[in-house]
């Protein structure tokens, strides 16, 4: 039995660490925003909990390395599927002094863009079917290839019919998108499929025009919506759920080191809290507390303390 699924992409991380000698360098990792999800979503859940990660990756020998990667962080890789002849895509991170952080992506020709090669849509339902939380982010239905988002969503439209409750973050990245008006279009659909929405205030208001996080709130739950959590940053989180509306501050952090999946780690750890049974403030408190621990390391996977 699956606790929760997440749909996505994992890349070969390149950090760019200055502090190494002389004339800094780079480290190599694995990360990509859906498998951070499903990292902190395993470490929340601990023993006994199964966290699966559904890709595409190729036949070589990074694609070998990436699976071992993501079993060795505790999550299921039994959905994970090969696509030969393709490569894993990849990134690098740049922090300034402020620890906000620059991506620069290789992706074009990925694996995981051919998630639909790797399965048909029956074949993804039948293997998510039964699931109680499948999660997707606006850079999963970017990154498909242009038939496999129309695909993906009638997968989610189904298990939504099943029981399965569907979690999206838009998780905006405008150079994915070939317009405005296609981003915008693409997000409005999936929220109309979504459960629970964990978007980012500022992604949304830039899109969509928010005037305030509850102004967020208000339209997703009028798109259908039942749950939602909007991140804003080092400011309080607004969350409703069950008619329940309530915000939560934010632990102060002193100085952040690396940006790099903190709203990654918050939706993973949230969506753990809430499978266990947490109530909505705190699972909020428990998804803030791990966020804050992951701006103070480097990269993207880091250890944390629940």
């Amino acid at each position: 039995m699956i606790d929760i699924a997440c749909v996505g992409e994992c890349m070969i991380e390149l950090i760019d660490a200055p502090d190494h000698a002389p004339g800094g360098g780079l480290r190599r990792g694995f990360g990509g925003d859906t498998f951070n999800t499903a990292y902190y979503a395993a470490r929340t859940l601990g023993v006994g909990g199964r966290v699966a990660f559904v890709t595409a990756v190729g036949d070589d020998p990074y694609s070998e390395e990436l699976r071992s990667f993501v079993a060795g962080h505790g999550v299921d890789t039994r959905l994970i599927c090969p696509v030969p002849g393709h490569l894993p895509g990849l990134y690098a991170i740049r922090t300034d002094a402020d620890g906000e952080r620059s991506f620069f992506y290789w992706r074009s020709d990925s694996a995981a863009r051919r998630l639909f090669s790797a399965f048909d849509q029956a074949a993804l339902l039948h293997a998510l079917s039964g699931t109680p939380y499948v999660y997707v982010s606006g850079i999963t239905l970017a990154v498909l290839l242009p038939d496999g988002m129309g695909q993906l969503l009638a997968v989610l439209r189904a298990l939504r019919t099943g029981g399965t409750r569907i979690v999206f973050d838009s998780n905006i990245r405008h150079r994915l998108w070939p317009s405005r008006d296609r981003l915008h279009a693409a997000l409005t659909e999936a929220y109309g499929v979504t459960d629970i929405a964990l978007p980012n205030f500022a992604d949304e208001a830039g899109l969509f025009g928010d005037a305030n996080p509850r102004a967020a709130v208000d339209r997703l739950v009028a798109a259908g919506v039942r749950e939602v959590v909007v991140k804003h940053g080092k400011a309080e989180v607004l969350a409703l759920a069950g008619g329940e509306l309530l915000a939560v501050n934010a632990p102060r952090v002193m100085t952040p080191v690396d940006t790099t999946a903190a709203g990654d780690a918050f939706n993973g750890a949230y969506l753990a809290a809430r499978r266990q049974g947490a109530d909505l403030p705190t699972a909020v408190r428990r998804a803030q507390d791990i966020a804050a621990q992951v701006v103070m390391h480097r990269g993207a996977i880091v250890p944390v303390t629940v």
